[in-house]
């Protein structure tokens, strides 16, 4: 399932008010649209609609932001897939999306997973991870221990913890839940778009790419070498490894003006008014010389 979706629409959403189209896709019984109190994250205008949040008034060029969490989908009672597909259609750029893969037979438990990171036996993308235990200081019940896969900060982060603990509730249900931010995010958006909607296909074929849990070799010390465990396999019913590959924009003479705009304006408009415009000729001297032979290639290309 997803269980986190942010995106957000191009600034004309905002003014043709056209982001209410996303009424009929979101389709939360009782709601209407209804103004906040405040801005959030650098939006001076919030819009409220159920539990989902639309974010407006920005600087320029920052479009409508759109903040679902897990009980804004919830509340939904149209399917997500369908809004995640408008999203794209309509040029939105999705920011964070989280899929969850939840356990009830018993197969994923947190007691295997921490065997297996003791053993050493699991293959990671990431580095680093953490475990965390919580508990509910009115009552001291346990609420559980979560085990993370890489770093909070990166665009990528994958955790297992037990939800029937979090809930209070007797059974198994364990939940491994990927969380992808900026463009990692907006590229399994994509990839969930191209495979006809199938989520659980993709989500798999992610984990599988990005974490597995292994079966330790006595013969072969090589890590490369020894088998994924069964139980893992079978969780993710066997999914084909995906992996998230972000290709390195080229060089442009456009992108380098934007960088420009976007990044040291003001610095430009300071030094100009402090220096004048004989500084900056001198600075284009200097600069000439230091080219490299691709920045002269890409000068004498027009815009």
């Amino acid at each position: 399932v997803i269980d986190w979706f942010e995106f957000t629409l191009p600034e004309e959403h905002s003014r043709q008010r056209s982001y209410e189209r996303l009424k009929k896709y979101i389709d939360i019984e009782g709601a209407s649209f209804r103004p906040a109190d405040r801005g959030l994250h650098g939006y001076k205008k919030q819009v409220l609609y159920g539990k989902v949040r639309f974010l407006m008034d920005g600087n320029e060029d920052m479009g409508v932001h759109v903040i679902m969490s897990g009980e804004a989908i919830r509340q939904m009672r149209a399917d997500i897939r369908s809004l995640l597909e408008w999203v794209l259609h309509n040029n939105g750029k999705v920011s964070r999306i989280d899929l969850a893969l939840d356990d009830v037979t018993g197969n994923l438990t947190l007691s295997r997973v921490k065997r297996a990171v003791r053993a050493g036996a699991v293959s990671c993308r990431a580095k680093k991870g953490r475990k965390l235990s919580e508990f509910e200081i009115s009552t001291g019940r346990d609420t559980g221990q979560t085990i993370y896969f890489g770093s909070a900060q990166s665009r990528t982060q994958y955790r297992i913890y037990d939800k029937a603990a979090e809930r209070g509730i007797d059974g198994h249900w364990v939940r491994c839940e990927g969380q992808y931010r900026n463009e990692n995010a907006h590229q399994v958006a994509t990839m969930i778009n191209l495979e006809s909607l199938n989520i659980g296909r993709v989500y798999c074929g992610l984990l599988r790419g990005y974490l597995n849990f292994l079966v330790p070799s006595r013969t072969d010390t090589n890590k490369a070498r020894w088998k994924t465990a069964q139980w893992w396999l079978d969780l993710l019913d066997n999914a084909e490894k995906l992996k998230l590959s972000l290709a390195k924009p080229q060089p442009s003479l456009e992108r380098s003006a934007l960088w420009i705009e976007k990044q040291v304006a003001p610095t430009i408009a300071m030094l100009l008014d402090g220096y004048g415009v004989p500084y900056f000729e001198q600075i284009y001297l200097m600069g000439k010389k230091r080219m490299t032979p691709e920045q002269r290639e890409m000068s004498a290309i027009p815009f």
